[in-house]
Formats: structure tokens, sequence, C-alpha cells
């Protein structure tokens, strides 16, 4: 009787690591590529919001065709967007930042610290300790995401106001 109890136990056990393993096996890609899924919306979501803020200032500058737009934050404050003659972001003025001229130098990191209303980290270097890459160039910002295998990269092209995905 009590070696039978035993047997009993032992397939239990036996049965119940099975079940496990089976299930698991099963779930494992799925959540894999939940992660996977979860980082890209992510992403898309930060592109709406970049591409949409500016687009914001643009079609304010449409409206009043001043070198300078006011654009409201979140936190009720606001900050003055330098624009060039397209009505494209440039740079974010402050009191330590007034330009020379109206050519001013692109400066794609101040536009995503202060576009985005909770901006995802930004790097100048390849980095795994931030979200984000930064490439500068003339004319474009590239931010190129690091949280994914393949690179996804958001381009704005200031000359344009093209925002688009690579």
């Amino acid at each position: 009787m009590k070696s039978e109890t035993k047997q009993i136990k032992l397939f239990e056990i036996v049965l119940t690591v099975v079940l496990i393993a089976v299930i698991s096996s099963v779930l494992f890609p799925y959540g894999i590529g939940f992660y996977e899924r979860a980082q890209l919306s992510g992403f898309n979501a930060t592109y709406a919001s970049f591409s949409s803020a500016l687009q914001s200032i643009h079609n304010k500058w449409l409206l009043t065709k001043t070198n300078t737009i006011l654009f409201e934050l979140g936190n009720k404050e606001s900050v003055e967007i330098l624009v060039n003659k397209h009505g494209w972001p440039l740079a974010v003025l402050t009191r330590e930042n007034v330009p020379q001229n109206l050519n001013e130098k692109l400066q794609c990191a101040d536009l995503w610290r202060t576009l985005l209303s909770n901006p995802p980290t930004l790097s100048l270097e390849m980095s795994r300790q931030s979200q984000y890459w930064l490439q500068e160039e003339t004319t474009e910002c590239r931010y190129a995401y690091t949280e994914l295998k393949e690179q996804n990269v958001i381009v704005y092209d200031s000359n344009s106001g093209q925002v688009f995905l690579e």
C-alpha cells in the first residue's frame, strides 16, 4: 500500500514536470516575440510623436511666417523654436542659445529632447546604455534605435520637413 502511494506521487511529479515542459516550450517563443513587438511598438510611437511635433511647428509657421515659433510643452511651459526659411525646426532657443544668424546649424539633440514629452535616452555614440544613437548631418538628424536586432532609424530632413523610417 505504501509503495503504491509512492508510485502514484512519483507519477504525478513526472506528469507535472512534463506538462510544464510542454506548456513552456509552446509559450516561450511567443514571449520572446511579444518583447520584440513591444519594443517595435514603442519605436513607432516615438516616430509618430516626433513627426507630429515637427508638423505642428510647421503648421504654426504657415500661419505666422515668423522665424521663431512658440512651442507649448506638456507642463504648461513653452519654448521658442527657430525654423528655417521653409518653416521646419532647426533649433531650440534659450537665453544661452541665441542664434547668430538664421542659418544656424541643425540641433538634433535639443529638438529630440524638447519635442518629445518623455524622450527616450539619446547618445552621440553607439551604446547599449541609451535607446537611440544620434547621427547629425548638415540638414538631417538620424536617430538610430538600438533596442532591436535590426537597425531602425528615424530620419528628419530639415530642408523638406520629411520624417521617415529607414
